[in-house]
């Protein structure tokens, strides 16, 4: 199914960022330091070019479904929200009490 190869792409796409932003800063860094040495300023680059063309890409699948999937997407916005408000009156009553009119 299209749908579930599009989902696994944009979970495996955050993984992937997640796991390589730590490392990018950390090259990051030591090359701000000076402790890079020469030969590793092209790994560094090719890391950091690797991570942003992870972020294109999950803007882009991330886009894609949204605009796919946008009518879903406003229903369960919109059944959060009246969860949300419900709970909140809950949470009211029971701290303040039943209000008489």
């Amino acid at each position: 199914d299209l749908t579930l190869v599009e989902f696994f792409t944009v979970f495996v796409t955050a993984t992937s960022i997640m796991l390589a932003g730590p490392l990018i800063n950390l090259l990051t860094d030591l090359a701000n330091l000076g402790i890079l040495k020469s030969s590793d300023i092209p790994v560094y680059e090719a890391s950091l070019i690797g991570l942003w063309s992870l972020y294109i890409s999950l803007i882009a699948i991330s886009i894609h479904l949204v605009l796919k999937y946008r009518d879903m997407i406003g229903d369960a916005l919109f059944s959060f929200m009246l969860w949300l408000l419900g709970a909140v009156h809950t949470l009211h009553e029971l701290i303040f009490g039943k209000q008489e009119k």
